[in-house]
Formats: C-alpha cells, structure tokens, sequence
C-alpha cells in the first residue's frame, strides 16, 4: 500500500495485543543512505509520553485510519536503535530539501513523498516553489543526501504512474 508522509503525523498508533492506542505518529524516519523509510517516531499516550520509535518492520499495517502494531515490546526507546538514533541525531528531513535538476538548476522544495509502507520505499517526491509544482518518481533520483535531491527532469517515470516528469505548473 502506498501512502504520503503527510498522512502519517498524528495517525494513532494501535497495540493489536492490547486492543489500545499506544501513541500517535510524529514523523517518519528516513534512511538517506537506503532512499527508504526505516521507521515511526511516535509520541507514546500518557500524561509523561516521550517520543519512541516503532521499526517499520514491527508495522502490522497502515491506512488512513492508523498504524497497528503488535505489542507494546515493538514500542522502543530512541538509543535502542543504532541507526535510528544516528538519524535522530542529524536533524535531518526528506521534507523541505532543496531540489534541483542534474545541470544544477533550483527546482523548489521538497513537500510531501509517497512511500510503500510494506519495504518503507520511497516511491514518489513532491517538489513545488512559488507556482511550479513537479512529480518525480523514484527512478528520476540521481543523487539524495541529507543536504539536496537531484533528479534527472529528461527521464520518463518507469513505473508507468506519469508520462512526464514535469506534472502540474500552474500559472
């Protein structure tokens, strides 16, 4: 199933073996380095909830509803995983990187992405500045790092979803 990063902050986070709410999401976490989603950071319910995180990999599932976890023992502490919390430490976001094409030219700003959220994959970007707004499709990626995205604005999106790269300007 496919789903827009946005769609995820403030989904409550379901226990299946507790039939509870466990939280809500605040973000995805984004691996660079994999062009992936690796996890959920969510705040935990309580009056003295903390933001904890949920690996993609313990997601029973997602929809507009929800997230659904197994138990509790999914729900950890940021430091428990390496990566993650390497991550967390960055700072870093997908959404607000700077765009540009492959001969350097400034495209906007990164607004939304869409994921599967069965591998964490990112599938889809959403760029827009002032007026322009453009699809790229995973393929159209040629470089992504903490600081930028460049995409090849020429290429055709593979996955047979747009026949252009550049999808909507409006005027």
């Amino acid at each position: 199933m496919l789903i827009e990063l946005s769609k995820l902050k403030g989904l409550p986070v379901g226990i299946m073996d507790e039939a509870r709410k466990g939280g809500e999401v605040s973000r995805a976490i984004f691996d660079f380095s994999q062009i992936k989603v690796i996890g959920l950071l969510i705040q935990s319910a309580g009056i003295w909830g903390r933001e904890k995180v949920v690996a993609l990999d313990d997601v029973v599932a997602v929809d507009s509803g929800g997230v659904v976890i197994r138990s509790e023992d999914d729900i950890l502490e940021r430091e428990e995983i390496v990566r993650v919390d390497k991550i967390l430490k960055k700072k870093t976001k997908l959404i607000g990187l700077r765009a540009y094409n492959k001969e350097g030219g400034f495209l906007g700003y990164i607004y939304d992405g869409v994921i599967d959220v069965q591998v964490g994959d990112l599938m889809r970007v959403y760029v827009k500045f002032l007026w322009r707004k453009y699809i790229f499709g995973r393929s159209q990626i040629i470089k992504l790092n903490e600081k930028k995205v460049v995409f090849d604005t020429n290429a055709k999106i593979s996955e047979g979803i747009e026949t252009v790269s550049r999808v909507a300007e409006t005027a």
